[in-house]
């Protein structure tokens, strides 16, 4: 025993000393000696690995320790902190447990419980693990901000609040509690409720924003002594904001609030003297509200008071500009620079723009030329003549054609000769060139410009400095939060500013990762036909060994970098853009460009919606052929599968056209010098006897996880490679990535041969499930198929057409492959016939001349070949739906089943993001009628810096302040419609659940005119805004927009109408009616079901049995439910009573069942895929809602013939009227007399006509879409 502590304290020793791993041996060898069950020094030993953050093993060492000596309250806090490090939450929340039973008086440790019960979605235990930990140490702020940090991720604003006020039942005064309570009620316009915690709150207060909310709440309630004495605490405590001079406005302009700003400023204005930074400030209110005039008066006045103030000059010129006064903005952009010690760049750049807008070319290029770029001397730039080499990565980069670089130096050897023409058209190629956005080229392109006397075009490059041109984009530019964000507003700058590059092609191949393929066959075509000399070819790549060396070397192809700046440039304004696969998310066509989708094959294997991988991983597929202006196909099947697949079918407004797919061309018309290089660069002899043989396999799995057996593959290469011929491989690219390095002696396809010049030598083809076999039709020679893995491929991709109906020789192993293409070697492997009907179904006209016909279809606007579709004249509509499981989703299904397919054309979009982790609402997917099609919205908003900086103050403000900032906004959301659904025509839109903002605006104001527009209220809006949706302001701001606002009954659209018409600016005749519908057959269906086994036990033989269906939200209250039902049960004690639905307050109310001891009674059932089971089972419908639009589950309870007992709302009265459901006091006492009095043996009597309700309420859908 001795022994072991002189160890232990020369070990504990050595940890003071930083000696770790000495320490680390000793306790080792301790453990490995006679003290392998000493439960303090394993402890020692993994608080070691613990403090060098080795978790694994700490918690090995340390767990052994807490099962020696389990009563050590530290050691099992540490070992759950481990476990939480590991996230392994279980476990951790169990040892922070067994640490507080053992010792319950330290903050911290009640915190880091809560920590794990949020990470394990346990809100409720959480709350009161919090409220302990704040009950210990009451003035730790991280305590309540860590549980709203993380509620507040995944909760409503109510749900959040309810969270604190059971923090705040705690007997104590917690004043940053209150504080953010107080914050919570008034972000939900709870003003009154708010009031009285912000007052607890500033009860000894020292901070001017409490004390500012608190007066700007108490202002808003029009107890303007009370918030005037708030204000004045504010500014006085106040040392950032000048708010002394400037009063309250300062605080209202710091958080945005710009519209209470300019009346505080007026206010005081009025009330006091007037300063250059209060006029100014006065200003700054109004051109923030987009009130330019009056900013000018302001602004004026301040300059009277202090003429020197730059700033000052620069806002006056600036809201000059916007209201295009431009002589008196250019005046004061001058004044502005002339008063600025070191004027910024952008104020020359803003007069600059004012001049060239004026057509004043020569003095903006002056202007211009005062704000050089950041960087060492630009005169000493230019005379510098060491070439500047591009980057390594530059993939554009290469010997065979001139580089920027090139042009670069060139034009500075001609501007030191002082050609400034020929340094300007060489600096201007050098422009078109560079990948990466640099400032510095497009100055010196327009210095060169303005010495050679072109002072326009010098403008323009000048202008190209900056990403946002525009005077409200540069007022807001503002980093993105990831690089895509920024590539996309970098895109859409350019879409809005750049001009159209007339005769200008760019062609992108499997996203460049090669040049070939169709979009390589046009290029072909056109490199031969002489009338189209006139058009620039900008080929999209990502590598520069993929390039053809005849493409390299044509002076008239520039070649970009996939991704770079100088891609979205040309994105953005080439007058043609041509595709094999898709342009990126954030690409919107512009009217003036046409767009080729070509596609890349006929689909053989499953495209689309039919693929089994991801929720809609197709979104940008179809999307891409919505923005389209052509798509071409070489086959009915071809055209056919896309436009169904991607369920764009009678939406697509593209030209498709009937031409044959121009890569064949490549193989059909392939010279003999065209094959004989080809076998040299595979070093086949060009006059060998020897067949010549291709193996092309496809690749497994999805677009985001690729595979394949490599051991497979290297022995079938192996086996076929031993063939009598010559045998080539080419593979995915993964594939020959992995083959790399074998030493194998088979013939690797480089990437430079393109696939459709590789067939034009291949005497057998072999593949598997590849649309390659209908690009070698044409050319009449025999293919094999290897299907080893058929049923798999099957069962995980999918196949459109059976291996054994093709032309071909099906092999299902290698010696069956071997001997196919053995037997090929001597001519044809299948029947003449069905080798010919295959070419006429699939590859009629790849007959050499699909090239031409392509450019003639889409260049030369030739519709002889359009492949028509037939007109449809039923009426076409686009719904969106959340899709959450809830009576408004039930809503919209039976909304959905009920329409004809005959004469609706019904659309809806989803986001897959939403879904991809939500089983429940992907359900509700499977359960939409199979003639919906479903649109998927992928990527993000294309706003630019200003139209950023309005949605976010429509959503903070829930209003903009003028109808210029309105129609901006609804301009940029006109675009984000235009990328989400390109020229897809619809003639009704449908925002159906009614609570998105961003949807309601997309869909009010993106669709085009003679488009109906109709968004839903499925409640009393009104309380639903005062209750639970405070962000509910800025949709009833957007509903003017709208053509039709449809409450679900007759009562609830006159009580929104009441509610929300005046104070929302809304047209009285925009609110009607639109009754919920039924879907009669599934109701009665499913209710003949079998009752779910857990619910079926628990009731057992009940004779007394309630039930209420409904999302467990705040709305629904069903607490007061539940204390009703409690008093039923004391004249009833064999009631029961199921609840059936989730929600946010599940967990809150199992806690309630649980704490009254009523689980035997009360049943927290869940959601259930089919709840009419337990409708048909009950013996009465309970409906406790506080408000509610038309509770469907009450018209499904009428259908089911059940007793009803409802609270007197609105919603349930309008239903209920007529029939023998019951309508009680909305209060515990008005649902428990209800409850007392309900008989199971009182006959029914509803009168209810479900037909005749069904017919009405479709009618008057109809009516509302045509």
């Amino acid at each position: 025993m001795f022994g072991w502590k002189i160890l232990y304290a020369a070990g504990r020793q050595c940890e003071k000393l930083n000696q770790f791993g000495l320490a680390e041996s000793l306790y080792k060898c301790m453990l490995a000696t006679t003290e392998k069950s000493n439960a303090t020094v394993n402890y020692r030993l993994g608080h070691l690995y613990f403090s060098r953050k080795k978790y694994e093993l700490a918690a090995s060492y340390i767990g052994t320790a807490v099962s020696l000596k389990p009563s050590i309250p530290t050691w099992n806090y540490r070992l759950g902190f481990i476990n939480e490090r590991l996230n392994k939450y279980t476990e951790a929340e169990a040892l922070y447990r067994a640490g507080i039973e053992l010792s319950s008086d330290k903050s911290q440790w009640y915190y880091r419980l809560a920590k794990t019960q949020l990470a394990q979605n346990k809100n409720m235990d959480a709350i009161e693990s919090l409220r302990l930990a704040s009950d210990l140490d009451p003035n730790n702020r991280q305590f309540i901000d860590v549980l709203l940090s993380a509620i507040n991720i995944k909760s409503a604003k109510w749900e959040t609040l309810s969270y604190l006020l059971k923090m705040a039942e705690a007997p104590r005064e917690d004043p940053y509690l209150q504080y953010r309570i107080a914050r919570l009620y008034d972000d939900m316009h709870q003003l009154e409720a708010a009031a009285p915690f912000y007052k607890i709150a500033n009860r000894n207060s020292d901070n001017a924003w409490w004390l500012y909310y608190e007066g700007y709440c108490l202002q808003r309630l029009s107890e303007e002594a009370k918030s005037a004495e708030c204000f004045q605490k504010a500014i006085l405590l106040d040392s950032q904001l000048m708010s002394q001079e400037l009063g309250i406005g300062a605080f209202h302009q710091k958080i945005g609030n710009w519209p209470a700003a300019r009346t505080a400023y007026e206010d005081r204005l009025s009330n006091t003297e007037a300063t250059p930074n209060l006029l100014h400030s006065a200003g700054l209110s109004y051109d923030r509200t987009y009130d330019w005039d009056a900013a000018v008066e302001k602004y004026e006045q301040a300059l009277l008071l202090k003429p020197d103030a730059a700033n000052t000059h620069f806002r006056l010129a600036y809201c000059f500009e916007q209201t295009n006064n431009l002589d008196r903005a250019i005046t004061a952009y001058k004044a502005a620079i002339a008063a600025a010690v070191s004027a910024p760049k952008h104020y020359h750049y803003r007069l600059a723009h004012c001049l060239e807008r004026m057509g004043r070319f020569a003095d903006a290029v002056e202007a211009h030329l005062l704000h050089a770029p950041d960087s060492a001397s630009f005169t000493n730039q230019i005379r510098n003549l060491a070439s500047e080499q591009p980057k390594a990565t530059d993939p554009t980069a290469n010997d065979s054609v001139q580089s920027w670089t090139d042009y670069l130096r060139d034009a500075r050897d001609a501007a030191l000769r002082e050609d400034w023409r020929e340094a300007s058209r060489l600096i201007f190629n050098a422009t078109m060139r560079r990948n990466d956005f640099n400032r510095a080229l497009y100055y010196e392109a327009g210095y060169y410009h303005s010495l050679a006397g072109d002072h326009e075009s010098a403008c323009g490059f000048f202008r190209q400095t900056e990403t946002y041109q525009s005077a409200g984009d540069m007022e807001h530019a503002l980093s993105s939060k990831t690089h895509h964000l920024k590539a996309a507003k970098a895109y859409t700058a350019y879409r809005e500013t750049l001009d159209i590059r007339n005769d200008f092609v760019l062609y992108e191949s499997h996203m460049g990762a090669s040049v070939d393929c169709n979009p390589l066959a046009i290029y072909n075509e056109l490199q031969q036909d002489g009338s189209y000399s006139n058009l620039t070819h900008v080929w999209v790549i990502s590598d520069i060994d993929i390039v053809p060396i005849e493409v390299k070397v044509n002076a008239k192809v520039i070649l970009v970098e996939k991704n770079s700046d100088l891609y979205r440039r040309y994105l953005a304004t080439c007058e043609y853009l041509i595709n094999n696969v898709t342009f990126q998310n954030y690409f919107i066509r512009r009217s003036e460009q046409k767009y080729l989708n070509t596609w890349h094959g006929t689909p053989i294997k499953t495209l689309g919606k039919d693929i089994n991988s991801g929720f809609l991983q197709h979104s940008n597929v179809a999307r891409n052929f919505l923005q389209a202006s052509h798509i071409l196909t070489s086959n009915i099947h071809t055209a056919q599968t896309l436009v169904r697949q991607h369920d764009i079918d009678n939406i697509i407004t593209a030209k498709v056209g009937y031409t044959g797919y121009p890569r064949t061309d490549i193989t059909v018309n392939a010279s003999k010098f065209k094959m004989d290089s080809i076998k040299k660069l595979l070093r086949i002899p060009v006059d060998s006897q020897l067949p010549i043989v291709l193996y092309a396999p496809t690749w497994r799995g999805d677009t985001n996880n690729q595979y394949f057996d490599t051991e497979k593959l290297c022995s079938d290469l192996a086996a076929l490679n031993a063939l009598n011929c010559h045998f080539i491989f080419r593979g995915h690219p993964l594939m020959e990535k992995a083959l790399d390095g074998l030493n194998a002696d088979y013939i690797s396809a480089p990437k430079g041969i393109d696939s459709n010049s590789l067939l034009s030598i291949v005497d057998v083809l072999i593949t598997d499930y590849s649309s390659i076999i209908f690009d070698f039709l044409p050319t009449g020679r025999p293919i094999c198929l290897y299907a080893y893995d058929e049923n798999d491929y099957k069962a995980e991709r999918g196949l459109y057409l059976e291996l054994d109906e093709l032309p071909a020789r099906v092999s299902r192993s290698i010696g069956e492959l071997c001997r196919d293409v053995e037997v090929s070697f001597q001519g044809h492997n299948v029947p003449s016939n069905v080798y010919a009907d295959a070419i006429k179904l699939y590859a009629q006209k790849d007959d050499g001349f699909a090239a031409k016909r392509a450019i003639d279809f889409f260049f030369g606007n030739n519709d002889e070949h359009l492949m028509g579709f037939g007109t449809d004249s039923r009426t076409s509509l686009l719904f969106r739906a959340s899709l959450i499981p809830n009576g408004v989703t039930s809503s919209f299904l039976n909304l959905l089943s009920q329409l004809d397919p005959d004469r609706y054309i019904v659309s809806i979009v989803l986001d897959p993001a939403a879904f991809n982790s939500d089983a429940d609402r992907l359900q509700k997917v499977n359960e939409l009628p199979g003639h919906v099609r479903v649109l998927g919205r992928i990527g993000h908003k294309v706003f630019g810096p200003e139209e950023a900086w309005l949605d976010t103050t429509l959503t903070r403000c829930g209003n903009l302040t003028s109808p210029v900032q309105w129609n901006r906004y609804l301009a940029a959301c006109s675009r984000e419609y235009q990328r989400v659904f390109g020229r897809a025509e619809f003639d009704a839109v449908i925002e159906f659940d009614g609570y998105s903002l961003f949807w309601g605006s997309l869909l009010a104001g993106g669709s085009a005119d003679g488009t109906k527009s109709l968004i839903y209220q499925h409640s009393d809006m009104k309380r639903e805004w005062l209750t639970r949706a405070g962000y509910l302001t800025a949709i009833f701001n957007i509903y003017r927009y709208f053509d039709h606002i449809v409450s679900v009954s007759e009562t609830i659209a006159k009580i929104n109408r009441d509610n929300l018409a005046d104070d929302f600016c809304i047209e009285g005749d925009s609110f009607v009616a639109c009754n919920n519908q039924l879907d009669i057959p599934k109701i009665l269906s499913q209710s003949s079901e079998p009752l779910d086994s857990d619910i079926s036990t628990w009731i057992g033989d009940s004779e007394r049995v309630f039930c209420t269906i409904g999302r467990l939200s705040v709305e629904k209250n069903h607490r007061k439910l539940i204390g009703a039902f409690v008093r039923e049960l004391s004249v009833h004690q064999h009631s029961k009573l199921v609840v059936v639905g989730d929600g946010p307050l599940r967990s809150d109310l199992e806690l309630l069942v649980k704490t009254l001891q009523m689980q035997e009674s009360i049943l927290i059932a869940g959601s259930r895929r089919n709840p009419f089971p337990v409708l048909k089972r009950s013996d009465l419908f309970l409906l406790s809602s506080d408000h509610e639009g038309q509770p469907m589950v009450l018209l499904e309870a009428l259908v089911l013939d059940k007793a009803i007992i409802s609270v007197d709302i609105p919603g349930a009265a309008s239903i209920l009227d007529g029939t023998s459901g019951v309508l009680v006091d909305n209060s515990i006492e008005g649902l428990a007399t209800g409850m007392k009095n309900f008989s199971t043996n009182t006959p029914l009597d509803h009168g209810f006509d479900a037909q005749a309700y069904q017919q009405q309420a479709l009618s008057s859908f109809e009516s509302l879409v045509g």
